[in-house]
């Protein structure tokens, strides 16, 4: 078996279901690098909602399901990120955060 080969396995984890138990957000290395996929909780094709060279990591689903926050490491720099993604077109925007005083 060639390395090459052998370095070509696919995971699956990460899973987050979604408020209403219809769909399931999960990470995956299908496409080549981590990112995120949704499912049919009965089954059937997972649609990858993110195309990206850099690992993600999901977060949760908003309450009406129409987004789900993820955290991405911009080239493996352990400096990570947090993102929100629709559910309903892909659309990817940053989270940027709110300070109180």
């Amino acid at each position: 078996m060639s390395l090459q080969r052998l370095y070509h396995t696919r995971s699956v984890g990460a899973g987050r279901w979604s408020p209403d138990g219809r769909q399931i957000c999960f990470t995956s290395n299908a496409s080549g690098r981590q990112n995120l996929w949704v499912v049919d909780a009965r089954g059937g094709w997972p649609l990858q909602l993110t195309v990206s060279d850099q690992r993600q990591i999901p977060g949760g689903w908003s309450p009406d399901g129409k987004w789900i926050t993820f955290q991405s490491d911009n080239n493996g720099d352990e400096q990570w990120d947090l993102f929100a993604v629709s559910t309903e077109n892909g659309r990817t925007t940053t989270c940027e955060p709110t300070v109180t005083r």
